[in-house]
């Protein structure tokens, strides 16, 4: 009976069904991680859109921000920034040196 109910579940048809036999098939002592859904209903095993899909705002740094504004931002609101003093150019070079993140 197990054996007939498997088959007739492999054997339907469409994207839902081959996502269900995937997570029915798949091992369990597997390291990898399960495919995702994206907002478009895909299923996708990507890397890129998986940490996209899982971590959304996370998996972009953007280092290309203008730190002039950042700078004026706390000198118009000191008390809410106690930070010793610090030149935009002090800043620039440690935003420029930040290693790449992976995703």
């Amino acid at each position: 009976m197990k054996r007939a109910q498997k088959q007739r579940f492999l054997a339907e048809k469409g994207p839902e069904h081959a996502y269900k036999a995937y997570k029915f098939t798949k091992e369990q002592s597997s390291n990898s991680i399960d495919p995702l859904r994206t907002d478009t209903g895909e299923t996708t095993t990507d890397t890129g859109q998986m940490g996209a899909i899982m971590f959304p705002g996370r998996s972009v740094i953007n280092t290309d921000s203008k730190v002039g504004y950042i700078l004026r931002h706390l000198a118009q609101s000191p008390n809410r920034a106690p930070f010793p003093p610090i030149t935009q150019y002090e800043v620039e070079e440690v935003i420029n040196n930040i290693p790449n993140q992976k995703t």
